[in-house]
């Protein structure tokens, strides 16, 4: 008879220790998912800035063209009303 409590405690235990092992396998996955799409997140967010920097550097770069050559033009010609 000890023997049949002996036997049903260990598989119990075994059985708890498996439902634990299922439980924490389960959260540590949906944390890494979580992590996924947050760090998926961040390079898409990170990206669009970066894409709107690269814009407004383009056009402040062209602004700074257009005006150094408007000043090249106005030294060459003499011309100070260079403006509009």
């Amino acid at each position: 008879m000890d023997e049949e409590l002996n036997s049903g405690q260990l598989v119990d235990t075994s059985n708890s220790w498996l439902v634990v092992s299922v439980v924490v396998t389960i959260l540590v996955i949906i944390l890494l998912l979580g992590n996924l799409f947050y760090s998926l997140y961040t390079i898409r967010n990170f990206e669009n800035k970066t894409l709107i920097l690269e814009k407004v550097s383009e056009k402040l770069l062209f602004h700074i063209k257009s005006l150094r050559l408007t000043t090249l033009l106005a030294a060459s010609t003499g011309n100070l009303n260079w403006q509009n």
